[in-house]
């Protein structure tokens, strides 16, 4: 049986999905147990739309549309969630993880959680830039420098 939480890669590029990410830590929650993702009974929890590794059918949708989700003291239900992101509801999942607090999602120290990448709600995966790309932006950056050094057009 492979590692249930390996070690996250370093390399962006070999780093899961938020949805992949998602659908390992509902495997890992559930001791590995495909059948229990399947039949997770949290439907109050912010991953449970996307535990099967997917975007949520519109049956998941329904199931989960009169629930409280986590944390209650959001007074959120699924319904006010339902067109939310896979990595909106990691970044919810990981507040509720930290007692409630962002600072404290922020700052988790648990580098071994598959969604510790995606624990702000944001990628992480940054566009690189080509040598001219940086050119052109930095062109742009000492034009609006200059334009500003220059004061309000008369």
């Amino acid at each position: 049986m492979k590692d249930e939480n390996p070690e996250p890669a370093a390399d962006t590029s070999e780093r899961p999905t938020p949805v992949k990410a998602l659908r390992r830590h509902c495997l890992w929650c559930c001791n590995g147990s495909r059948n229990g993702v399947s039949l997770c009974p949290n439907k109050a929890c912010p991953l449970w739309l996307f535990r099967f590794g997917r975007g949520p059918t519109p049956e998941i949708r329904e199931a989960v549309a009169d629930i409280e989700l986590y944390p209650l003291e959001t007074e959120q239900t699924g319904a006010d969630v339902a067109g939310r992101s896979a990595l909106k509801s990691i970044g919810a999942n990981c507040i509720d993880c930290s007692g409630g607090s962002k600072v404290e999602a922020r700052a988790c120290m648990i580098k071994n959680c598959d969604l510790h990448p995606y624990r702000t709600g944001k990628s992480g995966h940054t566009r690189q830039l080509t040598n001219e790309q940086r050119a052109a932006a930095a062109e742009r950056v000492r034009k609006l420098h200059a334009k500003q050094k220059m004061g309000p057009a008369q």
